[in-house]
């Protein structure tokens, strides 16, 4: 995983991203509700399940690409 990188880096073309605030109550440099996001309409929404996105309020400061999935397994190839 990539370390937290400045929100306004972020890609705003609808790529999912992992995204959060950074605040006083942040532990360890770690931002509150890191949340699968992405940016839609002119602000950033985080997933809030069965495809339903909700705006942040504030708005996220930091984010992270997500990261990529697996490979499908090889057992039993032929």
């Amino acid at each position: 995983m990539t370390d937290w990188q400045d929100i306004e880096t972020a890609p705003r073309d609808g790529t999912v991203v992992r995204a959060g605030r950074i605040s006083v109550m942040s532990v360890a440099g770690q931002p509150l509700y890191p949340l699968p996001s992405r940016f839609l309409d002119g602000k950033w929404k985080c997933c809030m399940g069965d495809d339903r996105w909700a705006e942040y309020d504030p708005q996220p400061t930091v984010w992270q690409p997500l990261p990529l999935p697996s490979p499908p397994s090889q057992e039993g190839a032929t």
